[in-house]
């Protein structure tokens, strides 16, 4: 299958999951502020209590309903959207490196066969024992680019951004886009990681777009839940157009880091 349709087979399948994942939540919400209603008029809905074995009561039931639905379900369903986020962008690199493996390195120069003179961050390193079961060098590429992809889902986002800006030059999502998606896994990882405690490291990652103050907790409103719904979904389907027209075209030659604005005579 041609690069392209990869691509496009890749932002489908994460679309699809995002919109999943967002009608669940209007429907569960929508269900749960039926029983809302139905026990604010006395109504009997049937939840049994599994401890008692006694049906919930109306007033518990109405307290639990609005603890259901403004918190379990909107913090499991944002900690999804950050899921959802991260299989595309890493769904999109493994795709680029495994038509490009060039790419692993953008510092190897293909007409001496050696490194240029750079720093070593980007050079991709793996034990020999990962290796050795490889038989041939298909795999040992496909090896290469997975143990990229693994060490970028330990960076921040806007590291993944800077990654692919490097090999694909999309021009896309813009700053802003960039920023409000930084800030969002940020309030993700303080869920995940700080019991939704905002620390210094969400300062750090959310950065200019940060929407707390240190010791403050994380909520999850519904209209930043939906807007962050919107978010995923314009910054996918921007960015797999923008992907697919560069996997249509030529291949472009790719700079490696530092060497934009060298002089043609400069000691390599």
């Amino acid at each position: 299958m041609p690069l392209s349709e990869d691509i496009n087979s890749l932002a489908d399948q994460v679309l699809v999951r995002v919109d999943t994942d967002r009608e669940f939540y209007v429907h569960t919400r929508q269900a749960w502020r039926l029983v809302q209603q139905l026990a604010r008029k006395g109504h009997p809905v049937g939840i049994v209590d599994l401890v008692t074995r006694q049906s919930l009561p109306a007033t518990d039931l109405e307290t639990r309903s609005q603890r259901y639905v403004t918190v379990h379900l909107a913090e499991s369903i944002f900690r999804d959207l950050s899921s959802h986020l991260e299989d595309w962008i890493m769904g999109l690199i493994r795709l680029w490196l495994t038509a490009y493996p060039e790419d692993l390195d953008l510092n190897f120069d293909p007409t001496t066969g050696k490194r240029r003179r750079q720093k070593q961050e980007e050079e991709v390193k793996i034990p020999l024992s990962r290796l050795l079961h490889l038989r041939d060098c298909s795999m040992i590429f496909a090896g290469m680019v997975e143990e990229v992809v693994r060490d970028m889902t330990y960076k921040r986002p806007d590291q993944w951004f800077k990654y692919i800006d490097r090999r694909l030059s999309l021009g896309c999502p813009d700053a802003i886009r960039q920023a409000k998606l930084c800030e969002m896994k940020a309030a993700r990882d303080c869920l995940e990681h700080n019991r939704g405690v905002i620390n210094q490291d969400y300062i750090k990652k959310a950065g200019d777009a940060r929407r707390y103050s240190e010791g403050d907790l994380v909520q999850i409103d519904e209209p930043y839940l939906l807007e962050c719904f919107a978010l995923l979904k314009d910054v996918i389907m921007e960015m797999a157009r923008a992907a697919v027209r560069v996997a249509s075209g030529p291949k472009l030659p790719r700079h490696p880091p530092g060497r934009r604005n060298r002089r043609k005579n400069a000691t390599p």
